[in-house]
């Protein structure tokens, strides 16, 4: 936030966790008077404006590379390294981080893909500034397409900052094709429309070849029948208030608590129009619109029709594919890029100028990817810092992993996730450390409870709490705690099979079973929510059944460790040896280098 003054300062004068709201409408209020300032100066030097756009950019686009070779050379290569070795982070396994980092194509080199995103539009909106002042404009528009091609294919990821710097990318086209075509008047709006159709068509191909999975999810039955649903729950959001909305983070809030058994985890409408209409009301859609307004009226309307027409395109095209996205960053980012719109606008019909779009457009969105970029790369930052403490905790480095893990909650230390993310360090080390037990689980409460103070909807500031206390024998309090995470999340099946695991650590199985098939059923019979299942019956003795669940989850993936782990209980449970150290061989064939599996 610190890259936006105004919405800096509204943070500041409102505390660590303010209204959205209030920093929303300050960014976009900053955003606005950015606007202005860079159509006030696009009228009378041009060039000036164009040329410190390019330097903009050129600066964010090293910087990117930049953290991207160190992720790609340092980080990424210690991770995999570290994952071989066997070690578990959170809730994922080694064999599923290792699946997810070895299958990333494009994004595995740049370690982040909402830096590559940010290069390939900072080259697409580069190349159209130097078209709006070059002799040679359609071949430096035909790059430019090129680049957002590249960019598209990224969105495979569907990360925040790939999403804006497509929208971004797609309008600085439309502008460039404007500008190399402006002279055909009312042909424009033909070949921007051309333009979009042909990128949308490599753009699919172009998914089919590096990720056709990504394809097959979004017209698979089940997803649709799930997009559906998040529609339906944001429509009756809308209907709640409809004038004003539920206030920025209210659709997330409200699916939180009433969302039905059966939906997916994700708390988002899927839809960003849909999504907006729920938050901010007619009201707020109306604001959000009205940047684009100026610009239809006078000399200028013919021109900025098509450009128009092309951001709706694209926004409502993202709006139906998306499938994540962090609500609250993505907020910030897109009021600032509406407000600069805005003040563009405005600063333009005051002035009275005709100054072409194709010299302000590049530089309006130079600017846009330059404001977003640092922020991205200060979260970067800590996540880098993150990243090395886990590698030093695997490795052994204990006191490595503390200084990094203290550096991590210092460099933001008004946000609850990192003091989360420290606590859950410092668990860890002092189960595995020599430095004193009692100190390091003494700052972690600290760091959970100013957590707690900060966001006190964050399910994971119980979860791991819960585990501390698990730890330490307090198995009452334990389910006291996940009993505190249910109240915000309580359709999370990792909650649930969380929940089911503490009761039965009290002996309470019949709560115990019934979480665990809530669970199952939450999660549509995931393999993590079956394990916890498989595992009850078989503390239970229930050895039939047991063996019946480790079955299934076998033919589902004949490589699961998990589940060859607990086939090799139950043949011993039942006295065949032989059959235990046959599974037992299988498991240690698919881990070799696992210790513990091998003992």
């Amino acid at each position: 936030m610190a890259v936006f003054p105004i919405g800096a300062w509204v943070s500041t004068r409102l505390g660590p966790n303010p209204p959205e709201g209030a920093v929303l409408l300050g960014t976009w209020l900053q955003g606005a008077l950015w606007g202005a300032w860079a159509a006030l100066l696009a009228a009378q030097r041009g060039e000036l404006a164009l040329r410190a756009g390019l330097l903009s950019l050129g600066i964010v686009a090293a910087v990117s590379a930049l953290y991207g070779f160190y992720h790609h050379a340092v980080v990424r290569p210690d991770m995999i390294r570290l994952l071989e070795g066997g070690h578990q982070f959170g809730d994922f396994t080694s064999d599923q981080l290792l699946g997810n980092i070895r299958q990333s194509r494009m994004t595995s080199t740049f370690g982040d893909p909402n830096h590559l995103g940010l290069i390939c539009a900072a080259g697409a909106v580069a190349l159209l500034g130097l078209a709006a002042t070059s002799a040679h404009r359609l071949p430096l528009v035909i790059l430019a397409s090129l680049a957002c091609i590249v960019l598209t294919a990224e969105i495979m990821t569907v990360s925040r900052g790939g999403l804006l710097s497509l929208f971004a990318g797609l309008i600085a086209l439309a502008v460039g094709l404007l500008s190399a075509q402006g002279h055909l008047r009312g042909k424009s709006l033909a070949y921007v429309i051309g333009g979009l159709i042909l990128l949308g068509a490599v753009t699919v191909g172009t998914l089919w070849l590096v990720s056709p999975g990504a394809l097959q999810r979004f017209g698979n039955l089940t997803t649709v029948r799930e997009r559906l649903g998040y529609w339906r729950i944001a429509w009756s959001v809308f209907w709640l208030n409809p004038l004003l909305g539920q206030g920025a983070g209210g659709f997330v809030t409200w699916y939180l608590t009433h969302r039905p058994e059966g939906l997916g985890e994700a708390k988002f409408a899927h839809s960003l129009p849909l999504e907006i209409l729920a938050d901010t009301g007619i009201l707020g859609a109306a604001l959000l619109v009205l940047p684009f307004l100026p610009g239809l009226r006078g000399a200028g309307a013919t021109h900025q029709v098509p450009v128009l027409i092309a951001v709706l395109t694209v926004f409502v095209s993202n709006s139906l594919v998306q499938f994540s996205i962090l609500f609250r960053e993505l907020w910030v980012d897109f009021m600032l890029v509406t407000g600069l719109w805005l003040g563009l606008s405005l600063a333009t019909r005051v002035e009275g100028s005709r100054s072409s779009w194709a010299a302000v457009g590049p530089f309006l969105m130079a600017l846009a990817v330059a404001l977003i970029a640092p922020a991205d790369l200060w979260r970067a930052r800590t996540e880098i810092i993150d990243d090395v403490a886990l590698a030093a905790m695997g490795s052994g480095d204990s006191a490595l992993a503390l200084e990094m893990t203290h550096r991590m909650i210092d460099l933001e230390p008004g946000y609850d996730r990192w003091r989360v993310r420290g606590a859950q360090n410092l668990i860890a080390l002092a189960q595995s450390s020599d430095a004193p037990r009692l100190r390091l689980l003494a700052e972690a409460e600290q760091h959970l409870a100013v957590a707690e103070r900060l966001n006190p909807r964050r399910p994971s500031i119980y979860t791991t709490r819960s585990e501390m206390m698990s730890r330490r024998g307090d198995h009452e309090g334990a389910v006291r705690e996940l009993r505190r995470a249910l109240e915000r999340d309580p359709f999370s099946p990792e909650l649930r099979a969380q929940m089911a695991r503490a009761w039965a650590t009290l002996g309470a199985f019949a709560s115990a079973e019934e979480e665990a098939q809530r669970a199952i059923r939450l999660s549509r019979g995931d393999e993590r929510a079956l394990l916890v299942w498989a595992e009850l019956l078989l503390e239970q003795a229930r050895l039939t059944e047991a063996r019946e669940v480790v079955g299934e989850m076998l033919r589902r993936r004949s490589g699961n460790v998990d589940a060859l782990k607990l086939l090799a209980e139950i043949e011993l449970a039942e006295g065949d040896r032989d059959a235990a150290r046959a599974a037992a061989r299988r498991a240690v064939a698919l881990r070799p280098w696992d210790e513990a599996l091998r003992g």
